[in-house]
């Protein structure tokens, strides 16, 4: 075990959480026995923690935020979320445990990218910070008719944004990046003709 933890490319440790994770979560649609709910937890916090020695003073290199191991550490903290979740609607004694490891684990790895940033990542950092407005005020619209005006501003903005920002994002986000600010916009533009028509 001791060996894996430095074995590198590899994420060992957090393919075992996510699989261990789903089956906790999917485990009595799946046909899992409850039974095995114990070893499943087991297995899903051990194999968190080998990922969290191998990984906390790993050097971070790139893009605050956006950054290959950072969305690994997402992709953790899903597991063990939605995992915590499915356990608190069955009423299991672990969830908390699973919840609680997720928000310290979002806390601190949020915080050492916070730590990274300085005024050559700002122009990505607005960026991303008015995409994830933008899907907000999206969500919101759902129940009330977005403003027009505030929607054309907005994209001009993101716009403009974007264009300064673009060098500095590395080429393999650059897509998903432009795929979410369609995203939103189409959300957007679909929810002014919706209550337009009403």
């Amino acid at each position: 075990i001791s060996g894996l933890l430095w074995v590198d490319n590899v994420p060992y440790f957090l393919i075992g959480t996510a699989i261990a994770c789903a089956l906790l979560a999917f485990g009595p649609r799946l046909g899992v026995p409850a039974q095995v709910d114990a070893l499943l937890s087991t297995v899903a916090l051990a194999c968190a923690g080998g990922y969290l020695l191998q990984t906390i003073t790993t050097a971070v290199v790139g893009v605050p935020f956006l950054n290959q191991p950072f969305a690994h550490h997402l992709m953790l903290a899903l597991a063990l979320g939605g995992a915590g979740v499915r356990m608190r609607s069955r009423n299991s004694r672990l969830a908390p445990v699973f919840l609680s490891l997720t928000c310290a684990w979002l806390l601190l790895v949020s915080a050492r990218e916070a730590i990274r940033l300085d005024l050559e990542y700002l122009s990505q950092v607005c960026y991303l910070v008015l995409l994830l407005a933008g899907a907000a005020y999206a969500a919101s619209s759902r129940w009330r008719a977005p403003h027009v005006a505030v929607v054309a501003i907005f994209a001009v903005v993101l716009f403009a944004v974007g264009m300064i920002s673009a060098p500095g994002f590395e080429p393999w986000a650059m897509l998903p990046l432009m795929l979410a600010a369609h995203l939103v916009f189409a959300v957007l533009a679909g929810l002014v003709d919706r209550h337009s028509n009403e």
